[in-house]
């Protein structure tokens, strides 16, 4: 996982969204780098690492249901500050997934199922999540957008038109106000 110190973020050099600069690599780097990123997805998405994220989740979920709002609050800017520090690392984003899983719960009383929690895994790992229609694309996506948000990165959820970006935007935007985060459309 990079660490924050490699992750764009905004600036003056950078502009309000930075990009990466595309690099001519040589073919065998070209090669190598892609079989290493396939391999780590592979591994990424086998059936003992998911449990893993599962049983992390709803282990951390346990704890996070027990705490009050002041609680809540004050865990999350702990998270914040140490995300933001130390990167998308999996223990950070086992908490985050589990504080956004409980908020949905407080706040929109809908709970991320577990294929929701594997689907925002995926998404924050660079990976695509294909879900059919009613399986919960927009509570799924909160999982990442919320996790990247704490981590101090950019974030845009995009949808497929305007109707679902309206729709979608006035549903998740108690959870996202209620996590300190803000919704535009």
């Amino acid at each position: 996982m990079p660490s924050s110190s490699t992750l764009l973020r905004p600036s003056l050099i950078t502009g309000e969204y930075p990009e990466r600069q595309d690099r001519l690599q040589p073919w065998l780097e070209t090669l190598l780098a892609r079989l290493t990123r396939r391999v780590a997805k592979q591994r990424l998405a086998r059936p003992v690492q998911l449990r893993k994220l599962l049983s992390q989740v709803e282990q951390q979920g346990a704890d996070v249901k027990n705490w009050s709002e002041a609680d809540l609050r004050a865990e999350l800017a702990r998270l914040r500050q140490r995300m933001q520090a130390e990167g998308l690392t999996e223990e950070l984003m086992f908490r985050s997934f589990a504080i956004v899983r409980e908020t949905a719960h407080r706040i929109l009383d809908k709970r991320h199922y577990d294929v929701q929690v594997i689907g925002g895994w995926l998404m924050i790992n660079g990976m695509l999540a294909e879900m059919d229609t009613g399986e919960g694309k927009t509570l799924t996506a909160s999982l990442p957008a919320c996790t990247a948000a704490f981590a101090g990165i950019p974030v845009h959820v995009i949808t497929a038109n305007d109707y679902l970006v309206e729709r979608d935007a006035r549903e998740m935007e108690p959870l996202y106000n209620a996590l300190g985060l803000s919704v535009g459309t």
